[in-house]
């Protein structure tokens, strides 16, 4: 007796998948709430420490008793050791609770440096100048312009043009113009937003050039000096008025991102491109990414569009987003 063939069914299934700005808003999100998990385990780690920490105290049996500060920061007061770590707080009643402290409208993690982080720089006391290309001006579609959407919780930005290529024949909103309107538009966000204490700054290509006069400008005017430069980055920085790398580091500068595309082709860079920094000594943080080390992927005209995770990514670890 024969057996029939198995019958084979198909079933067509009809999937709309989200847009991919929405999958990457949802894994920002997941990222986000995975980050503050972490927090809370930490915060609860050191505030078992703290309690230990003092009980040891009472009984004599420590020379590093946490210190109370009381109502100091709003609040119950918040516990630091005597080399000015935060380990705890009185915010519940029972002493030393297992919540993260908010200080001056910080959140801070139990086990931090309490004056390291009250004078780390923030949104919002920090201005950030993005400087862009020679012929590339704000509003166009350009990779500063990405840079600045990706900024956007930074509230003191100020993007701006280096000016016209310096041997173009058109001769309107030159590189001094340029320079004047950059100046004037850092002095009229200090003059405007008096909480501001540190600046940062990216230049790319001439841009480059022109933030390391605007680094010069800022040092050497007594009024600015107090202005932290925190942070600054180079994208294939070239020399003003000139086809030569800018590799000198900006005078005053604390930590520095240097991106470059070392394979520099006539046909697509006119040989243009930046390279390693010289007299980096007093920099705190560097970085130096040349983005052609493995292939000759990048030009030109294209790293500044292929800079802006870089840029994004070093700011914020350097800032924070307050």
């Amino acid at each position: 007796m024969k057996t029939a063939a198995p019958k084979h069914y198909y079933v067509r299934i009809n999937l709309s998948l989200p847009p991919a700005d929405a999958i990457l808003q949802e894994g920002m999100r997941l990222a986000d709430t995975l980050a503050d998990s972490l927090v809370d385990i930490q915060a609860k780690k050191w505030s078992v420490y703290a309690r230990d920490t003092y009980f040891a105290g009472l009984k004599g049996g420590s020379n590093h008793n946490p210190v109370f500060i009381g109502g100091e920061f709003g609040g119950g007061g918040v516990v630091v050791t005597p080399d000015g770590t935060l380990v705890g707080s009185d915010n519940e009643i029972s002493g030393y609770g297992f919540d993260t402290v908010d200080v001056e409208g910080q959140r801070l993690v139990f086990g931090e440096k309490l004056t390291e982080v009250l004078e780390t720089p923030t949104s919002k006391n920090t201005l950030v100048v993005l400087i862009y290309g020679s012929n590339q001006f704000v509003g166009e579609n350009v990779g500063f312009e990405n840079l600045g959407l990706q900024l956007d919780e930074y509230p003191h930005l100020l993007q701006v043009s280096p000016g016209h290529n310096p041997f173009d024949d058109d001769p309107h909103f030159n590189q001094e113009e340029a320079f004047f309107e950059i100046k004037k538009g850092i002095e009229q966000a200090l003059a405007n937003n008096p909480q501001i204490e540190n600046i940062a700054l990216a230049g790319y290509s001439w841009g480059g050039g022109m933030l390391y006069d605007v680094a010069e400008w800022l040092q050497s005017h007594e009024e600015y000096k107090s202005i932290e430069i925190v942070a600054a980055a180079y994208v294939d920085a070239i020399t003003l008025n000139s086809f030569t790398a800018e590799n000198r580091t900006p005078p005053g500068v604390q930590n520095m991102i240097n991106i470059y595309q070392s394979n520099a082709d006539i046909r697509s860079d006119i040989t243009l491109n930046g390279g390693k920094l010289s007299g980096t000594s007093n920099l705190k943080v560097l970085q130096e990414i040349d983005l052609d080390e493995f292939d000759n992927f990048h030009s030109h005209v294209s790293i500044d569009e292929s800079s802006v995770p870089f840029i994004n990514s070093f700011l914020r670890s350097i800032i924070r987003i307050k």
